[in-house]
């Protein structure tokens, strides 16, 4: 495959003429031509994200709605509808000699989808998405949630809530915030929560703001996402994948046998975040999205962190495991819960080299029937359900399967059916499958924050288990067993699988 930064094709030229274009109209509204605002001061600052970005998210898709697309993934970050150059919308209801509603150009946006607050003592706070959260457990409620990330352990200056409902201020306090991580590191992930007044308890705002003094004008503002269900009706599960970060390696086979294995378990929907990946795991992403089964979200790192093309990967490797790589993996594990709590009765957390594989044949939602009926001999899960379902789990490597050999009967580029030998199943790797009304924070391997006490459910073994597939086992393994409990979903897996790669149009680029 030719090299992407040589490789300058007609979508390349395009978006840097469009972006060209942006430049020149914006530089004629300012005023003073010297600030530069809102979606396209980030893509003129890193050329990158549009080529990144063209045929490969829903940012700027190939299907010519560059415009169209860019509004839809506004909106749901900020209220575009409401926001204008000038600062002034009709009917806007705001106390005298207070704050004013927010201009455009008062807004501070960040690596396209962050907005920021800035302190008086020069503190950037940066926030991502803000969702409605009505859960009946709760014992405040209604509230906003706001995924935000700080660089220090706690956000002493935030303080005032400007909630904005059809147009008019209200004001509130940061009644909490929640952070998932118990360690040491350069940047933390909050979960910011604003209260809503009691006499609004029956209405969602429109946008909210975050504010160091009461009466500043905010330089944020942030849609009000409430995702709720057409019908009323959750749907079983969701999984959320933290951002694929991929751009030279091309992991579309195994990305197919994993959201195959996912339907097979009958799982309704996968979100999948995205920073940068090979180009054939975008034509399977983007196919699997038009049916409905994956929804993808481009994703950006706040800040001063690198954004281009290439350095992001580098940035990411360069972290690898270490405490700030996790909180950037926590960012997209908590937006993806709160966007869709009111979609699922369960959420998992994954990669996508691991899966929940229950015996016997389960599906998930048989394994969680049968956890019920083992539950309800356990005295302390009495008259309550769990907050979560935790799963423990054992490493499949190629390395294990190369030692003895491949299996003829078994197309041979179906890896998960081959890596059929594993480490004995671990107490200490587990993950776990989440309850949409009990979880307040999450983190990679089980929820970090509950909804009063969290009750944790170990899942039997000999019910389901994790399988981890892996290229190497990453530590000394011993102790290899032969496990063929993924063969009961051979026949099927496999032929879904070849399907697939016809319908994508990779049976020749990935089968050879």
């Amino acid at each position: 495959m030719p090299d992407r930064h040589v490789d300058m094709t007609w979508k390349h030229v395009i978006s840097l003429l469009l972006g060209a274009t942006f430049t020149i109209i914006y530089w004629c509204i300012s005023s003073n031509g010297l600030q530069l605002s809102l979606l396209h001061t980030r893509i003129l600052e890193n050329t990158s994200l549009i080529h990144s970005t063209i045929n490969k998210t829903r940012l700027l898709p190939s299907d010519n709605t560059q415009y169209q697309s860019q509004i839809k993934i506004l909106s749901s970050l900020f209220p575009m509808e409401m926001v204008s150059v000038k600062g002034k919308i009709k009917g806007e209801d705001i106390p005298k000699n207070c704050s004013k509603f927010p201009s455009l150009l008062d807004l501070k946006f960040n690596n396209i989808y962050w907005q920021e607050l800035l302190s008086s003592a020069g503190e950037i706070l940066y926030f991502l998405t803000a969702y409605y959260d009505n859960r009946t457990l709760l014992d405040v409620k209604p509230v906003v949630r706001i995924i935000s990330v700080f660089n220090q352990e706690d956000l002493p200056f935030v303080k005032y809530c400007h909630l904005w409902f059809n147009k008019k201020l209200v004001f509130s306090n940061v009644s909490s915030a929640i952070t998932t991580e118990a360690f040491p590191s350069k940047m933390h992930m909050y979960i910011i929560t604003c209260a809503i007044p009691n006499h609004l308890r029956s209405v969602i705002p429109e946008a909210v703001s975050l504010v160091e003094h009461k009466c500043d004008t905010a330089t944020n503002l942030l849609q009000v996402n409430h995702n709720v269900p057409m019908d009323g009706i959750k749907k079983n599960f969701a999984v959320c994948v933290k951002g694929l970060d991929y751009p030279h390696t091309d992991m579309s086979l195994h990305l197919i046998q994993w959201l195959e294995l996912l339907a097979i378990l009958e799982v309704d929907t996968a979100y999948i975040y995205v920073y940068d990946i090979h180009p054939n795991m975008r034509s399977v992403l983007e196919f699997y999205e038009k049916h409905g089964k994956v929804k993808v979200s481009p994703l950006t790192i706040p800040g001063t962190r690198p954004n281009l093309y290439g350095l992001v990967h580098e940035f990411l490797q360069k972290l690898h495991n270490g405490k700030e790589k996790l909180v950037y993996e926590r960012i997209p594990h908590n937006d993806c819960f709160y966007s869709n709590m009111n979609m699922y009765k369960y959420i998992g957390i994954f990669d996508f080299d691991e899966i929940i594989l229950p015996t016997n044949g389960l599906t998930w939602i048989n394994v969680i029937d049968k956890s019920k009926d083992v539950e309800q001999n356990q005295s302390n899960f009495l008259n309550q359900s769990p907050s979560a379902y935790l799963f423990r789990g054992a490493i499949f490597t190629d390395d294990f399967r190369k030692g003895y050999g491949w299996d003829p009967d078994i197309p041979y580029y179906m890896s998960m059916l081959q890596n059929v030998y594993r480490t004995p199943i671990r107490k200490s790797y587990t993950k776990a499958i989440l309850n949409t009304e009990k979880i307040l924070g999450v983190s990679n391997h089980s929820p970090k924050k509950c909804i009063g006490k969290c009750f944790i459910y170990n899942v039997p073994v000999d019910i389901a288990y994790i399988a981890h597939f892996r290229s190497s086992c990453p530590k000394d393994c011993r102790d290899i067993i032969k496990d063929t409990n993924i063969w009961t979903h051979k026949e099927i897996l496999s032929n879904r699988v070849h399907n697939m790669l016809v319908q994508t149009g990779l049976m020749n680029d990935l089968i050879r």
